[in-house]
């Protein structure tokens, strides 16, 4: 029971202590006796964030990280889990201009236990990065690219995820002219989002 204010019970069968908390939540007290919601870790302190760099030239992922800026100095940030500056509520971006990139970072709830693959449909190039492991922004794996632009390419590598643990996911889509998009989809369980819902993204300091 309890609030998110006031925190979750999470002591079972007698234990005076929580052995853990459920993903997007942490401990309340230093005694362990019940979770809160836990507080973002990434830079935009939301669950989800975007992160735009202008200036850039190229139509290749690699022309946005080898560039000095990258990952430290975007030109904007935007939370992504406020409905006020993302109104499409998805893992997803759109920008008009040229010479541009972006990355699109968070922490996905797995909905179900077994294997995860991804989606990414972009303009131009893009890259999805997850972790096998949850709770850690290391050890990424590359699970679908798309070299070119302006289609859906759907990955066959895949992860092996349990069910309300948190992993991470980063999305990087680079774009010469006529403006940027990049649209990430997720297939877990019996279940494919193509975006992935904000909803499905929890908060977490790792």
């Amino acid at each position: 029971g309890g609030t998110p204010t006031n925190g979750y019970a999470c002591p079972k069968n007698g234990a005076k202590k929580c052995a853990s908390c459920p993903a997007g939540m942490e401990f309340a007290d230093r005694a362990r006796t019940s979770c809160k919601k836990s507080k973002s870790g990434l830079k935009c302190g939301g669950a989800a964030c975007e992160y735009l760099w202008t200036g850039i030239g190229g139509t290749r992922v690699r022309d946005l990280t080898r560039n000095s800026r990258f990952p430290d100095k975007p030109n904007s940030v935007i939370n992504l889990a406020d409905p006020k500056k993302n109104k499409r509520k998805t893992f997803s971006m759109t920008s008009v201009g040229n010479n541009m990139g972006a990355m699109l970072e968070g922490f996905i709830k797995a909905t179900a236990t077994g294997r995860v693959t991804f989606a990414t449909g972009s303009d131009d190039s893009s890259e999805v990065w997850a972790a096998r492991s949850p709770n850690t922004m290391a050890r990424l794996y590359k699970m679908v690219e798309l070299r070119g632009c302006c289609r859906t390419v759907y990955g066959r590598a895949s992860l092996y995820w349990v069910k309300d643990r948190a992993y991470y996911i980063k999305a990087l889509v680079k774009e010469g002219g006529g403006g940027q998009y990049l649209n990430v989809g997720i297939s877990m369980g019996y279940r494919t989002y193509e975006p992935i819902p904000v909803s499905v993204l929890v908060n977490l300091i790792s």
